[in-house]
């Protein structure tokens, strides 16, 4: 059962958990284990490629897009958390837990890329 609280003069009870929140939440934890696992094989590729990587190959082009597209699922789900967060009556904890660790993931990238710019990528 839900916490129950005050609100309004009246007792309310707090349903499941927010389901943006979960959403939010599933949302980092796959995208992070996915631009783990690209960062690993981009920095493999580079570290066993004499010369660097050839930056006009299909392959580094897809992982390049990979890339993309999970910090446009990381930005969706940053605002799944938040709104998951404004929900009445819903346990708030996947939705905190969502929105941090894809904020998280998104500055951690983009240190990365600016890191990569920096030492003349």
């Amino acid at each position: 059962m839900g916490r129950i609280m005050q609100y309004d003069g009246g007792v309310e009870e707090r349903r499941g958990h927010s389901m943006l929140g979960i959403f939010s939440f599933v949302i980092s934890v796959l995208t992070g284990l996915v631009l783990l696992v690209l960062i690993v094989v981009l920095g493999v590729l580079e570290a066993s490629t004499l010369g660097g990587v050839d930056d006009d190959s299909v392959w580094i082009g897809l992982l390049g897009l990979a890339v993309i597209l999970c910090l446009i699922a990381n930005f969706v789900g940053f605002g799944l958390g938040v709104a998951g967060l404004i929900q009445a009556r819903k346990k708030k904890i996947f939705a905190i837990l969502g929105a941090i660790f894809n904020g998280l993931i998104l500055f951690a990238v983009v240190v990365l890329i600016l890191f990569g710019i920096a030492i003349g990528g």
